[in-house]
């Protein structure tokens, strides 16, 4: 699985949490909006597409592993708002 994410101003503090997936997938890409607070934990995620995916165990699988994703927080910015941005999982067929 590879994994981008897209969130102004932030970079993961370790790396983006890579779904777990049980049994054979097809290829495909989810992307999901995020939500992360000030603090830089992922407060939500919700399905923004999903292309040659259909399997609803993946795409919940992709959103647990959204959540589980910590962004840095820097108290120079004073982050004090919420921020959106998406990540995406793609998959290699197997």
């Amino acid at each position: 699985v590879i994994t981008k994410y897209s969130l102004e101003d932030r970079y993961v503090s370790y790396k983006v949490t890579k779904p777990e997936i049980v049994g054979d997938q097809t290829g495909g890409e989810v992307v999901l909006n995020i939500l992360v607070d000030h603090s830089g934990d992922v407060k939500s995620a919700k399905l923004k597409s999903a292309t040659g995916i259909t399997n609803e165990d993946v795409i919940e699988a992709c959103k647990k592993a959204a959540l589980k994703t910590d962004f840095n927080y820097d108290s120079d910015r004073g982050y004090k708002n919420k921020q959106s941005g998406t990540i995406t999982y793609i998959f290699s067929k197997k």
